[in-house]
């Protein structure tokens, strides 16, 4: 089986880093946020091994440019994956 490097966007990192700030310090809820980050990182991990179980979103051009949108609790995870050439 085919193992897929995980690469996470600046902007990826730094929503996490946000939703991680947001429960912690605003909903003073900090082993919650450490749970639910725990939780995404461990989801966008799980892509390494076959990430086109994921389909693609049904909308024209993100479908083409092959985004697909993975479900994690109450977060969406965007991702694509391409074979390095």
């Amino acid at each position: 089986m085919k193992i897929y490097e995980i690469r996470l966007t600046r902007q990826a990192y730094q929503n996490l880093m946000d939703i991680r700030d947001y429960i912690q310090n605003e909903l003073l809820a900090p082993e919650a946020a450490k749970k639910i980050v725990n939780e995404l990182e461990g989801a966008m991990k799980s892509l390494a091994a076959m990430p086109a179980r994921i389909r693609l979103i049904d909308r024209g051009k993100w479908r083409r440019k092959g985004i697909r949108r993975m479900v994690t609790g109450n977060f969406y995870i965007y991702f694509s994956h391409r074979r390095r050439q």
